[in-house]
């Protein structure tokens, strides 16, 4: 399930969208470091690598709702 997430400011033009896009392709960027450093014996529960893939799954789609929002 996919979070219905409150619309922020619009872009107000492409520098502004593509600096936005930028910041959550940083982020997105950082978790999936994060994870390329944890190793499947890590003993981590199902609970946090769960919340790790949801925020992966809210990253991408933050960044498809910002391009789609384009100005």
């Amino acid at each position: 399930m996919i979070p219905h997430l409150k619309a922020g400011n619009p872009p107000a033009d492409l520098e502004d969208l593509l600096e936005t896009v930028g910041d959550s392709i940083e982020k997105l960027e950082l978790f999936i470091s994060a994870m390329s450093r944890m190793h499947y014996d890590d003993g981590i529960p199902s609970g946090e690598f769960n919340a790790i893939m949801c925020s992966l799954h809210l990253q991408v789609h933050e960044i498809q709702q910002q391009l789609a929002a384009k100005p």
